[in-house]
């Protein structure tokens, strides 16, 4: 008897070569967009069958529903129904929508069909905005990476042991901040390194607070990248402006705790 494991293989193996075939037809063979069809369609119903063997394994409809939506977008785009901008995205967006189920049908358990059906959808709402010129161009990679980075915030938020999540989500979200600052003109020069020192500390500050006591070594390195980033930072032009405010800032709150102190 051929295991769930297995089954899945299979699956994902009748996906593949399905998608290799029509490839290499493509290459060698000038066949219709109609043959195309068929070809997907074969392959999805053949992981349709597949599926009604274990009807309890939903991760098996998700090859056969890739397979058949492909297949119908072929089939709509070579009857002239679907055309432009929209293409991409609804192709997206259907192929995005089997994970959405898998991953709303057990959240904890299946929180890895997040993280493909959310990129999917980002991806096509991007391609589709940027074919209205409704996102500028210098937002493109913060748009892209935050869409990246938002799943596996919701990974962490869902189940508080997935704190792994949150070293992805994080270096995505600072790395695409970076390009946008870097894009606008807002991070020159040492402001560059500066805010990457400043990125790669903040994590360990994180941890540090996180548990004061276990957990006093991340403040070394935490230090350390945080000492060099006020070096960078301190030849910038902005740091005229910030470091005195932030002086003022502090002191203010020291003087403020001196006076509500409890003796």
């Amino acid at each position: 008897m051929v295991s769930r494991e297995n089954k899945r293989d299979i699956g994902w193996g009748i996906l593949l070569i399905t998608f290799g075939i029509v490839a290499l037809l493509n290459l060698f063979v000038s066949i219709s967009d109609w043959m195309i069809v068929l070809i997907l369609a074969g392959g999805g119903l053949v992981n349709l069958a597949l599926f009604l063997t274990d009807r309890k394994d939903w991760v098996l409809l998700i090859p056969a529903y890739i397979l058949l939506s492909a297949a119908l977008i072929t089939a709509i785009v070579s009857l002239d129904l679907l055309r432009g901008t929209i293409i991409a995205p609804a192709v997206l967006m259907l192929v995005a929508l089997p994970f959405f189920v898998v991953f709303l049908f057990n959240p904890k358990e299946n929180w890895w069909a997040l993280i493909p059906s959310w990129v999917m959808v980002s991806i096509g709402l991007m391609v589709f905005l940027l074919g209205l010129n409704l996102l500028p161009g210098g937002v493109v990679p913060l748009y892209i990476l935050g869409s990246i980075a938002l799943p596996f915030l919701v990974v962490f938020f869902l189940n508080r042991d997935n704190w792994w999540a949150l070293i992805p989500a994080w270096s995505l979200l600072a790395i695409g901040m970076m390009i946008f600052l870097i894009d606008t003109r807002i991070l020159l020069n040492l402001a560059i390194p500066a805010y990457i020192m400043f990125a790669i500390a903040i994590p360990f500050f994180v941890v540090f607070l996180n548990n004061r006591k276990q957990n006093r070594w991340a403040l070394i390195p935490g230090g350390i990248l945080g000492v060099i980033g006020l070096g960078f930072f301190a030849g910038t032009n902005l740091a005229k402006y910030i470091i005195p405010a932030v002086l003022i800032l502090f002191g203010g709150w020291v003087l403020v705790s001196s006076f509500t102190k409890k003796e």
